[in-house]
């Protein structure tokens, strides 16, 4: 074989094995894309075959938790905490309730701080109003009942107001102007400690009974909307999938490639040897 031929013959692998390799990659690309279909059609089907068993399992939880795990339309017996309700001031008002009833997160206690009264050159008299929301584990009675008592700044017992605002008034009575500021806090808290255990009150079971039938039915409608779904296939849907998402099949590509890579390896070496006079 000449040399003009074998040139030509090696260009012409050198243009093959460059077509060759970007039909591998295309056929890689298009690869990659059948595999992420597959797998999001194949999810999407395993959704399909366990959302009616989800929802309704969800709707059965629901159900016990909002008849609190009791039996519906059965009297439990109920265990009830004392609930605490105090008011006082720095004006000796003092007002105390408590009541015996079912155990819950605590009530936001609140307290209120008004500052003295000041004249300002325009005549005009200024204080600001600061308003506190709490809990009870937050802050104790006992620092509450303190600070009220010796007019102590409640920043430094409750922190920063959720609000505070300036109030402005062109004429004071004359108590007013002799107040040096007013204090008023109402305190929540529940002593579980003191609790009692008694029959669950008929409106309430009632109540839950209601909830219970209500979430029930809603759960037997979800079951009957998704019904056909019992008949649907998982597997052989998957089988389907499977079976029309086939990858390409690069192995006789990639066996063409390499052969004529070692062809033109081969060729080139000749052609360089020939060249070189050898």
């Amino acid at each position: 074989m000449g040399k003009r031929n074998k040139t030509v013959l090696v260009e012409h692998l050198s243009d093959e094995i460059s077509d060759l390799e970007d039909r591998v990659k295309i056929y890689k690309k298009a690869n990659e894309r059948y595999e992420r279909i597959r797998k999001v059609k194949i999810f999407g089907n395993f959704l399909r075959l366990v959302l009616p068993y989800i929802a309704c399992i969800g709707l059965a939880f629901g159900a016990s938790y909002g008849i609190g795990g009791d039996i519906p339309f059965y009297p439990q017996d109920v265990l009830k905490v004392n609930h605490h309700v105090e008011e006082f001031d720095n004006r000796g008002k003092f007002n105390s309730e408590s009541e015996f009833r079912e155990a819950f997160a605590d009530s936001d206690s609140n307290a209120e701080y008004f500052t003295k009264w000041e004249l300002k050159a325009d005549n005009r008299y200024y204080r600001f109003r600061k308003a506190y929301k709490f809990k009870s584990t937050e802050v104790s009675l006992d620092a509450l009942r303190n600070a009220v008592a010796n007019n102590t700044d409640l920043d430094s017992i409750i922190g920063n107001p959720f609000n505070s605002k300036m109030e402005i008034k062109d004429s004071l009575t004359e108590e007013d102007l002799a107040n040096d500021g007013y204090m008023t806090v109402t305190y929540k808290y529940q002593d579980e400690k003191d609790f009692i255990v008694a029959p669950e009150e008929t409106a309430s079971n009632i109540g839950r009974g209601v909830i219970f039938i209500l979430i029930s039915g809603l759960n037997m409608l979800v079951y009957s909307f998704f019904s056909d779904f019992s008949t649907y296939d998982y597997f052989k849907e998957k089988d389907e999938i499977n079976r029309y998402y086939v990858p390409n099949d690069l192995s006789y590509l990639e066996k063409e490639l390499e052969e004529k890579k070692l062809v033109y390896a081969n060729t080139s070496e000749k052609e360089q040897l020939i060249s070189n006079g050898k």
